[in-house]
């Protein structure tokens, strides 16, 4: 997929990233991307993965124990189901 989109950079230095990006990357408010720029001026922009920590509050009222794998699982389903439901 290519996706073609601008931003313009505020006084600050902030950008907004297109809606078109946040979608190809899977990122929304609060995740955070990180931005690798080459020697040519050629930039990769990479969607960090979400910390364990944010994936269990996403499952606040389960069951008090909840592994790793279960959290990371859960969040994927919402996110697919999310995803699918054109949010």
């Amino acid at each position: 997929m290519n996706i073609a989109a601008g931003a313009r950079i505020t006084s600050k230095g902030q950008i907004t990233l297109p809606v078109e990006v946040r979608r190809a990357l899977g990122v929304g408010e609060g995740d955070q991307v990180e931005f690798f720029v080459h020697r040519d001026g050629r930039v990769l922009v990479h969607a960090r993965k979400t910390p364990t920590s944010r994936l269990l509050g996403r499952l606040k009222g389960r069951a008090a124990r909840i592994t790793d794998a279960e959290a990371i699982g859960a969040a994927v389903a919402a996110h697919d189901a999310q995803t699918k439901a054109g949010e």
